[in-house]
């Protein structure tokens, strides 16, 4: 078989996962935390604190009560994320995905092998 055709055979593959119910959910539920504010200005907000900890950690004067305080909001913060549905239904995608994804590799994987073993 040449490289077109088994290209040609992994372009129909990718039509297939394309249609699926797997990728539908993830388009779905990417598009719906793409469009969360919410969700982004707590992630952007968890962002920020944790820069300030970095920075605070860096600095020979910290102050403990400070890094305390930054470290129980950067807790509230990654609660609050992942708390969202919005987040739990894109990561359940998303791992959904992956895990079909990783399966039809292990399949190519073994299908080839099973024939010129390593």
């Amino acid at each position: 078989m040449e490289k077109k055709n088994i290209l040609d055979v992994a372009k129909e593959l990718g039509k297939i996962v394309s249609e699926s119910e797997i990728l539908v959910n993830y388009v779905n539920a990417k598009e719906a935390y793409d469009n969360d504010n919410d969700l982004h200005n707590i992630i952007r907000e968890y962002t920020v604190q944790q820069k300030a900890l970095e920075n605070l950690a860096a600095d020979e004067t910290s102050n403990e009560t400070l890094e305390k305080c930054i470290r129980d909001r950067i807790q509230v913060l990654y609660d609050k994320a992942n708390e969202s549905e919005t987040m739990k239904k894109f990561d359940e995608a998303e791992a959904a995905l992956n895990d079909i994804l990783a399966s039809i590799n292990e399949v190519i994987r073994e299908s080839i092998f099973e024939r010129y073993p390593e």
